[in-house]
């Protein structure tokens, strides 16, 4: 499975259904892909769903550093 594939499962299988499980799985795909941006977009979106708004900014910020070209870290 590639990341695409990961980060599609989790938001169409748990992220509706479990949040803090997609949050934690999607937390280990930054891990496990630290160089890719749309990992850590999925990530900061969870945090900003979550409430948990300097985790989602810290990590809005890390996606920008990853791909500077990642506009919608700019915007999320």
């Amino acid at each position: 499975m590639d990341t695409s594939q990961e980060l599609e499962d989790i938001r169409d299988n748990v992220l509706p259904f479990r949040p803090i499980e997609a949050m934690e799985q999607a937390e280990t795909l930054t891990e496990k892909y630290p160089g890719d941006a749309d990992v850590h977009f999925f990530l900061a979106s969870i945090y900003k769903n979550l409430n948990r708004l300097t985790e989602a900014a810290q990590t809005f910020e890390r996606c920008h550093s990853v791909n500077p070209k990642a506009y919608m870290a700019l915007f999320g």
